[in-house]
């Protein structure tokens, strides 16, 4: 059986990889010409450059390809634009090609700001709760979701959304190393009463996931896959500097800047303008909590991974790597 992944090299793409390869599957991965692929050399893979935003750049990659793991995609853009042409639109070209290559089954990486905020802390979100998504990022997602189911049916392919919120682990971003050395040095801050309920899934949870989407999901199913309980913010901060042997003394904030800061993040949207600072801060205080009770009965879904072993591993990999 012939895999394609998008995503790789990127974080969840190359954990995918890497559980493939385990496996002795025959990964092909679909690589942006501009990315450096040089952290996939380990594993047995063809690597393929092409962009999903151009349909022309699809064809080889998707030759003799049963299943396609669709992990690519935008968070922080440099303008709004941009999210709408990665992740709805090429999902999109993606989707119609694999269609046009025979491929048997799609499995679509979406995200927790699809569906929203919940509505209050005691009532977790589920696949059944109508969307509110979040900022043009999630808008961006849930209309790349409508895509997904919408062509699945009308062209026949078995077609699988996974939603998961903010994961974490090793191979983390340059923007949660940053979070560790501030923790590292005492330095973090609590919006409000730091209560607020958030899922995150560690990144071989989310791998978990999707093989078992891939596995056992049926056609047009949405899932959410995240870590077995949701953490509040103390919580998380506790546990990762309590892990770096650092003072938890949180610097304690009104949560009313996050919603100074989310409406300048709205403003800076109308103007097709992107501020990673602004955004991240309009979220602090929220609440984004999922029930996962749907995988674990339909797919046989139980997370391995938890916040503190998943933390530990996290922080030791970029202790490994001199990050910290």
């Amino acid at each position: 059986m012939k895999t394609l992944v998008t995503g790789a090299p990127g974080w969840l793409g190359t954990a995918l990889v890497e559980a493939l390869c385990a496996s002795n599957r025959a990964v092909r991965c679909l690589v942006h010409p501009r990315m450096d692929a040089t952290t996939l050399k380990p594993y047995p893979v063809e690597v393929v450059a092409g962009d999903v935003t151009l349909p022309a750049s699809l064809g080889d990659a998707l030759k003799e390809i049963e299943v396609v793991y669709h992990c690519a995609g935008i968070i922080h853009p440099h303008r709004i634009r941009d999210l709408y042409r990665l992740n709805r639109d090429g999902t999109r070209s993606l989707l119609e090609a694999s269609v046009a290559a025979g491929t048997r089954k799609f499995i679509f990486v979406s995200s927790n700001a699809a569906q929203g905020y919940n509505i209050s802390r005691d009532r977790l979100l589920t696949e059944a709760d109508p969307c509110h998504p979040v900022s043009h990022y999630g808008q961006s997602k849930y209309e790349a979701e409508q895509i997904v189911t919408e062509l699945g049916k009308r062209h026949g392919v078995a077609t699988v959304i996974i939603r998961p919120p903010v994961y974490y682990g090793p191979r983390q971003p340059e923007r949660m190393i940053m979070v560790m050395r501030l923790m590292r040095q005492g330095r973090s801050m609590i919006f409000g009463d730091g209560l607020n309920l958030r899922s995150m899934a560690y990144i071989d949870n989310v791998v978990q996931g999707l093989l078992l989407a891939e596995e056992r999901a049926p056609s047009g199913s949405l899932y959410w896959i995240a870590d077995e309980r949701p953490y509040t913010t103390v919580e998380v901060l506790q546990t990762m500097a309590r892990l770096l042997q650092a003072p938890f003394t949180p610097l304690r904030l009104p949560a009313v800047l996050t919603h100074v800061a989310e409406a300048i993040d709205r403003g800076l949207g109308v103007m097709n303008r992107y501020a990673m600072g602004f955004h991240v801060l309009g979220e602090a205080a929220k609440d984004s909590a999922c029930s996962i009770a749907k995988a674990q009965t339909e797919l046989g879904y139980h997370p391995q991974v938890a916040l503190e072993e998943g933390m530990r591993r996290s922080i030791a990999w970029a202790h490994d790597r001199g990050l910290l």
